[in-house]
């Protein structure tokens, strides 16, 4: 398993992106690639309840949720 962390915003109709991508290995870095070549063949974006979904022209679809992150500090 790989995780993204993205921010994103829509704005007149585009999507932009920030997504920080953190592979050490090989198979993972080739994963990163294959998910951004993805991004760029975006063809419709949708976004319902914080869930935002791209879909590419090859009908494959990214699925980004949002999380709430929680940070506990002991001292």
């Amino acid at each position: 398993m790989n995780i993204y962390f993205t921010s994103y915003s829509i704005r007149n109709n585009k999507i932009i992106l920030v997504a920080a991508l953190m592979s050490r290995n090989e198979e993972d870095i080739k994963n990163e690639e294959a998910f951004l070549s993805d991004l760029l063949k975006v063809n419709s974006v949708s976004l319902n309840n914080n869930e935002l979904t791209i879909k590419t022209y090859k009908n494959k679809e990214l699925v980004f949720k949002e999380i709430a992150l929680t940070i506990i500090l002991y001292a």
